[in-house]
């Protein structure tokens, strides 16, 4: 499986499935904010970010309008890159009950 153009360069992507993700973020469960992406194989899912929000992995989809080639989370603001809708998740709440912020990318190890 070949790393989306999309997601090069993104803080915090992994090239990992669904189950190497979830073992990347257990060691952090305890610790809110901390968060990876991952690619998706859903058609018009560009990739998944996952993110510990009160002890526990949610997930959360990145979608990708085909019309103006701007990235989304469900029913959110568009915007120009992946890694834009990164930085304002960074800063404003996902989730704003949860206030759910991406706060700490886990990194992929260099070899």
């Amino acid at each position: 499986m070949e790393i989306k153009a999309d997601l090069r360069g993104v803080t915090g992507y992994h090239h990992v499935n669904k189950n190497e993700a979830r073992d990347l973020i257990q060691p952090y469960l305890g610790q809110d904010g901390y968060y990876l992406l991952r690619p998706s194989d859903q058609d018009g899912i560009v990739c998944i970010i996952c993110v510990v929000v009160k002890m526990k992995l949610e997930n959360y989809r990145v979608s990708k309008d085909k019309q103006t080639g701007k990235y989304f989370l469900h029913k959110s603001e568009p915007f120009p890159s992946v890694q834009e809708l990164v930085n304002y998740y960074a800063l404003n709440p996902i989730i704003t009950e949860a206030m759910t912020l991406l706060l700490n990318p886990i990194m992929a190890e260099e070899n």
